[in-house]
């Protein structure tokens, strides 16, 4: 057979102030790009960083980020970049990052971790209830109803990045990933809603996320214990409290829930 070829590719994220799913999907396909020979290259950024200056900043950058543009032509250029894959750019990346690749004529995909383009708070979940107000009435609703941390004023930050981006057509020119056909879906749906369209429909794939291969086979189900786990933050928007209200309802016949996390939903559970 012959030999694969082998990539330079360069991997894009903004790390959340508190450690997440996205956080390990990018290591966790690091590693396998490495393990598969590629060679791989990171900007990484955090939330937490910068002084009083740079916070003050912070809305004007979150919108578009001329350190980041600057920053990430110079490593396509000095690597010879192949393919450009990013993760979250939210909230100091900013999707600059696109127009960096964009002006290297570099390949640029980006995996959607969450419905963001279209819901500012990314999971169309408003009071403990589904909401789609956002991807139907526009994202001025998410502003009024504080989605995006509690905050009128962050919440009209992260909507003006993805108003302003919309309005330029950024995400129409970039190679989208959604993690499974329910999000392919709902995204389409909502893309078909927009009086103007805010992706590309051809560039949207299906790729769901990864993991290294553990070398541990499952015990066939007879022999397995009645048990269920549930490892993750503790909070609303991950449906720990729905799991627990069914296993209530399946009486003494329930499986027994084990928890491993903390969050808000700590003394509840």
């Amino acid at each position: 057979m012959p030999e694969q070829p082998h990539y330079r590719i360069l991997l894009v994220h903004c790390r959340y102030r508190l450690p997440g799913g996205e956080d390990a999907v990018f290591e966790a396909e690091r590693a396998m790009l490495q393990a598969h020979g590629h060679e791989v290259i990171t900007y990484e950024r955090s939330n937490a960083e910068g002084g009083a200056l740079q916070k003050l900043l912070l809305p004007f950058r979150a919108v578009f980020s001329f350190k980041t543009l600057r920053q990430v032509r110079a490593l396509i250029r000095r690597h010879h970049i192949d393919v450009v894959h990013v993760h979250n750019t939210l909230l100091v990346i900013s999707p600059s990052v696109f127009w960096a690749c964009f002006r290297e004529g570099v390949p640029v995909v980006q995996t959607l971790h969450n419905f963001r383009l279209f819901c500012p708070n990314g999971i169309l979940l408003r009071d403990g209830a589904v909401c789609e107000d956002c991807p139907r009435h526009g994202l001025g609703c998410a502003v009024c109803h504080r989605c995006y941390r509690g905050s009128r004023a962050q919440s009209l930050v992260c909507a003006a990045v993805y108003a302003v981006h919309r309005w330029l057509g950024t995400y129409r020119r970039v190679n989208l990933i959604a993690l499974t056909p329910f999000n392919r879906e709902r995204l389409l749906a909502f893309n078909e809603q927009t009086r103007r369209p805010v992706l590309d429909p051809d560039r949207l794939f299906l790729k769901p996320n990864g993991i290294a291969d553990p070398g541990i086979f499952p015990r066939p189900r007879r022999e397995r214990e009645n048990q269920i786990v549930f490892a993750g933050r503790l909070e609303e928007l991950k449906g720990l409290r729905t799991a627990v209200e069914a296993l209530k309802l399946l009486g003494p016949d329930a499986p027994r829930l084990i928890v491993a996390g903390d969050g808000p939903l700590a003394t509840w559970v």
